[in-house]
């Protein structure tokens, strides 16, 4: 079976435990390999990794959707559940306990 990861770009180190446990497992994993930073959300580089992904999300039987504990979904993950959904792959949420960020303090 081919799957794709989907989530958070925060998620890394989990989505690549997720592509371990599925090659294990024998699938074909494709996953986002590229971070876009928050100024450049709108630009032409993240646009075309938009349509890579779906392209892999195309190629596809099933896409793994990796959160944490709060089930945090962002507006991406959350266009790319909707379109493998569109397109019947069937979806598999896999969420890990992760630690609370420390609040940021500003200096006095």
């Amino acid at each position: 079976m081919i799957v794709t990861i989907c989530g958070s770009m925060k998620f890394f180190d989990q989505m690549l435990q997720v592509a371990a446990d599925e090659t294990a497992k024998g699938n074909i994993v494709l996953a986002p390999f590229s971070v876009v930073a928050p100024e450049d959300q709108q630009g032409e580089f993240k646009a075309m990794l938009d349509r890579l992904h779906f392209a892999k999300i195309d190629m596809s039987e099933q896409i793994v959707v990796v959160t944490n504990q709060h089930g945090y979904i962002g507006d991406s993950t959350r266009r790319e559940m909707g379109y493998a959904l569109s397109r019947g792959k069937s979806m598999d949420v896999r969420e890990f306990e992760l630690p609370e960020p420390t609040p940021y303090t500003p200096a006095p």
